[in-house]
């Protein structure tokens, strides 16, 4: 999900320096259906999780947003879970982020790529070799104590 958020930001950047997005003086619905044609994807803030018992029942001490007809669509899809793209800094704006975000997008598939190459026989001794580092240490923690 990292990764897809990153390759949004850049695309989104890079689509309004070039003049393909304009945000500035535009309704904030028009810009939301904007973003949906051309394919941004939306990223729903996180909720709290629901007891089975209270489902659809809302928590207004969350958040407290006000939703007008327009802040949703048909599908589902809400203005707000674009605010990671329309609540970014205007100084984000800029090649210099456009550059350093495509770093950090790299640096996340480089991390995402090394994960689907392990196996989960090597997560299981990664993890076993740093319990029995981290039980090696306190054996050693109780035994200077001792002394």
């Amino acid at each position: 999900m990292e990764l897809l958020k990153l390759e949004n930001r850049v695309r989104f950047i890079l689509a309004v320096v070039k003049g393909e997005i304009i945000v500035s003086n535009r309704k904030r619905a028009d810009l939301f259906v904007e973003l949906q044609t051309k394919g941004f994807t939306p990223f729903p803030k996180k909720t709290k999780a629901v007891e089975p018992g209270v489902a659809g029942a809302t928590d207004d001490t969350e958040e407290t947003e006000v939703k007008s007809p327009a802040d949703s669509s048909s599908n589902g899809v809400q203005i707000s879970d674009y605010e990671y793209l329309l609540a970014m800094a205007i100084e984000s704006l800029t090649i210099e982020k456009v550059q350093e975000l495509c770093a950090e997008r790299d640096e996340v598939n480089k991390e995402v790529d090394d994960l689907r190459k392990e196996t989960p026989k090597s997560f299981w001794r990664t993890d076993l070799d740093a319990l029995e580092g981290q039980l090696d240490e306190l054996e050693r923690s109780d035994v200077s104590q001792r002394s």
